[in-house]
């Protein structure tokens, strides 16, 4: 799903031609699909979206990417967030 309108989504739309997938565009209201059990948000969308209210008032898990990635690695995880500094960070860890 993307709020922005059709016309602003060509480059995604072609990336995401022939995958057996919906996507849906353009509507600030747009609705679950009856028969969904998980949405992962991008960071920066806000919980207030009606979508996500809507997720959560059915009982529909909304995690995180990172958190779905964890449910699949197995081996130790160090992130590194924040405004200044990751590279040197990394760089050290």
């Amino acid at each position: 799903m993307d709020d922005r309108p059709l016309s602003e989504l060509k480059e995604a739309m072609a990336a995401l031609k022939g995958l057996p997938i919906d996507f849906e565009c353009g509507s600030p209201e747009v609705l679950l699909p009856e028969d969904t059990e998980l949405v992962i948000p991008s960071p920066g969308v806000p919980p207030s979206k009606p979508v996500l209210i809507t997720a959560e008032s059915r009982g529909i898990p909304v995690n995180s990417e990172i958190e779905l990635a964890c449910r699949f690695i197995t081996k130790p995880i160090i992130a590194v967030t924040g405004t200044n500094g990751k590279t040197t960070t990394t760089e050290l860890i």
